[in-house]
């Protein structure tokens, strides 16, 4: 089995990796630059439901099942 250092150190770069990537849609989809959403992104920073809608990154808030489509 492999060392649990290499195992952690596996495991963070996968997760930069998927951040860096996450970043790149986030930036597509609201018209932000890469660095901008880095920065608001960063850490645990957690957006209520209209935060989100207002930064972009989803276009309606559904509240409840009856207004599903």
């Amino acid at each position: 089995a492999a060392p649990a250092v290499t195992v952690v150190k596996v495991e963070a770069r996968e997760i930069t990796r998927m951040h860096r990537r996450l970043n790149e849609i986030f930036s597509r989809a609201t018209g932000r630059t890469e660095e901008e959403v880095a920065r608001d992104t960063d850490r645990n920073h957690w957006m209520t439901a209209e935060e989100a809608k207002a930064y972009g990154l989803v276009g309606s808030i559904i509240g409840k099942a009856t207004e599903l489509p």
